[in-house]
């Protein structure tokens, strides 16, 4: 066979692959396409985790979807934001009522103590609610520092338009 023809084959089977991988890619864009539409209706539809499952299909099943797998990453801080912000509004409200119920025992425990009645039930039941207020802080310090940190990432990835 002269070098020629071989030369001519090898051009032949290299364009054959590289319309073979771009049939490959356009379906994957295709099926990623797909699941960016069921994750963006399940997000309307505030059913989060189901979301990030369809964006973690995605992410799996289409690796040569470059643009479809940018829109995702993009929804899944949009979609983790809004789970974290709910998440604080949730906290903040269980916290000012475990607050609020925590001075009302303390003060009625420090008054039951001055007067020498005080039971161990009522003291121990002050000190569960001081750390149930405390947990639900530390917590709430969390989801805020996770919104700081999705925040940040956010400013700090914006795609060049």
């Amino acid at each position: 066979m002269t070098t020629t023809r071989r030369l001519t084959i090898a051009a032949a089977a290299c364009a054959f692959l590289v319309a073979l991988l771009a049939g490959c890619a356009d379906k994957q864009e295709k099926e990623a396409e797909q699941w960016l539409a069921r994750a963006t209706t399940l997000y309307t539809q505030e059913r989060y985790t189901d979301a990030l499952d369809a964006l973690d299909s995605l992410r799996s099943r289409c690796p040569e979807a470059i643009e479809a797998r940018r829109k995702a990453m993009t929804m899944r801080q949009d979609i983790e934001l809004e789970r974290a912000q709910r998440e604080i509004e949730t906290i903040d409200r269980q916290l000012t009522e475990a607050t609020q119920r925590y001075e009302t025992m303390k003060a009625a425990a420090d008054s039951c103590h001055a007067a020498g009645t005080a039971t161990a039930e009522q003291l121990t039941a002050v000190t569960r609610q001081m750390l149930l207020r405390d947990s639900l802080r530390a917590a709430f310090e969390i989801q805020c520092a996770k919104v700081k940190y999705i925040h940040k990432k956010m400013t700090t990835t914006e795609p060049e338009k």
